[in-house]
């Protein structure tokens, strides 16, 4: 059995806010804050084969995923993102699906890492 990529590189994304664990945790309540939502305008771009809102909803979810180093999500909403800018659709919607997956797979992975930081902080004070 094949294990899964892990959905972001704490490492990485905790090196680019300079080791600064509140500016990251910062960034990724944004993140579980605003992306369900482009996800959703995704979809609906994606089920109205709107290929301009599927560049720019595809394009912020790139963004928003890349500042956490979310290389599976980030990488799916590239393709999805050329897939728009090209106005090739015949292939999103399988795309699309992939790239729920892996934000369900990411975001989980976000709250699980958000509680046991808001443990931590529970018994530090």
């Amino acid at each position: 059995m094949t294990s899964l990529p892990p959905t972001y590189d704490e490492a990485v994304a905790l090196a680019n806010c300079d080791g600064d664990d509140e500016l990251f945790r910062e960034i990724v309540e944004i993140y579980l804050e605003d992306s369900p939502t482009i996800v959703k305008n995704l979809k609906q771009a994606v089920m109205d084969s709107d290929a301009a809102n599927i560049e720019k909803f595809a394009h912020a979810l790139k963004g928003a995923s890349g500042n956490i180093c979310a290389e599976p999500v980030c990488d799916l909403a590239q393709m999805i993102e050329r897939m728009g800018r090209k106005n090739e659709l015949s292939e999103v919607r399988d795309v699309y699906r992939k790239l729920v997956k892996e934000f369900i797979r990411l975001k989980d992975s976000l709250d699980i890492m958000m509680m046991r930081a808001s443990d931590l902080d529970d018994q530090v004070q």
